[in-house]
């Protein structure tokens, strides 16, 4: 219950940009107070979970490890030094999570609430690419996924060093974020309908052709470092049907036709960066769906999501076609994450603080 509640306050208060109030929108500082409530109640929330998530357990061994001058092999250093810190202010693991849940919904924040009013879809997308839900399972990753996302939109913004900063800061808390550096690339790519056109049907051919998934794997494991090699072989051993699903290929194809739609309406850098952002991350769902571990990579640019489909939408001339494709949006993303808590994701439930009222 906790989870819907979050969920309709987010959806809410965040609306709040979309409704008058005496015939004037609700001032911009006074919905940005009201989002970072929502932030703050959702930090609280991941911040002082007790026993809840799947990832729970597994941090709490590291924590132990750290306090006994043990090593712990192949954990980024950023991890290393978050624990260390808590271990030396004399703190307990709780505060672990609560430092990754504060800084991992700080950066979001920040740029939640530069949206103005497309602050209402932005919110629904996160909850529905499971970006809260995640902290509860992944918090290295998600961390880094929201250093990511605020690195994007800085580059896109035309601050380049912001970009490199976050990549470098988010290497150290995951490495797998190193796979954004791509993100330069897209940053200068220019084309329209022929990506869309030709890689979503190569993608939905890797989906449905065991074939051609095991040829990506071998190219995978081709291009990989030796070193590397035993995790290649755990995900040929645990492949089967990870993301697999209607939920896959109906969102696929649900940012196909949007895609295809938009397309026309692209005049600016920043629109093609985010058209090619959902490009690439719908053919990355689709390609690494049936892989073990490799889907998690979808994350990075799930997250952008949240920025790049609102700012699209907006790009939309028609204001008909336009609120039919945000309202078909949040309808998908809320289905999405009321499906999440139906069906406990990330083992978010039975929910528990830390706290003994």
């Amino acid at each position: 219950m906790i989870y819907v509640f979050s969920f309709i306050l987010a959806v809410t208060i965040s609306s709040s940009s979309c409704i008058s109030f005496s015939g004037r929108r609700i001032s911009g500082g006074v919905r940005n107070l009201l989002l970072l409530l929502v932030f703050i109640f959702i930090t609280f929330i991941v911040g002082f979970r007790f026993e809840v998530g799947t990832d729970y357990s597994g941090y709490v061994s590291y924590f132990d490890a750290y306090a006994q001058g043990l090593n712990v092999p192949r954990v980024e250093l950023g991890h290393k030094l978050i624990n260390n810190l808590v271990i030396d202010l004399g703190a307990g693991v709780q505060w672990v999570f609560f430092i990754y849940a504060l800084l991992t919904n700080f950066f979001v924040y920040c740029l939640m609430a530069k949206l103005g009013n497309r602050q209402f879809l932005s919110i629904a997308i996160l909850f529905g690419v499971g970006f809260f839900f995640l902290q509860t399972n992944q918090i290295r990753q998600a961390l880094a996924a929201s250093i990511i996302m605020f690195g994007a939109v800085m580059l896109v913004k035309r601050k380049p060093a912001y970009f490199y900063a976050s990549i470098f800061a988010s290497f150290f808390i995951h490495f797998s974020s190193v796979i954004m550096v791509i993100l330069l690339l897209v940053d200068k790519l220019r084309c329209k309908r022929l990506p869309v056109v030709f890689l979503f049907p190569v993608g939905w051919g890797v989906y449905y052709s065991e074939h051609l998934r095991s040829s990506v794997l071998s190219l995978i494991s081709l291009l990989s470092p030796t070193n590397y090699q035993h995790y290649i072989d755990r995900i040929i051993v645990n492949s089967s049907g990870v993301s697999s699903g209607a939920k896959v290929v109906f969102e696929s194809f649900l940012l196909f036709v949007f895609l295809l739609y938009v397309s026309k309406f692209l005049r600016e850098r920043k629109d093609f960066f985010y058209y090619n952002v959902l490009c690439i991350g719908g053919v990355l769902a689709l390609t690494t769906a049936h892989f073990w571990a490799i889907s998690r990579l979808h994350f990075y640019f799930y997250i952008l999501y949240a920025v790049a489909i609102p700012w699209l939408c907006g790009l939309i001339e028609s204001s008909k076609i336009r609120k039919y494709f945000v309202v078909l949006f949040f309808l998908y993303f809320l289905l999405l994450s009321m499906h999440a808590i139906i069906i406990n994701s990330h083992g978010i439930m039975p929910y528990s603080i830390i706290f003994s009222w």
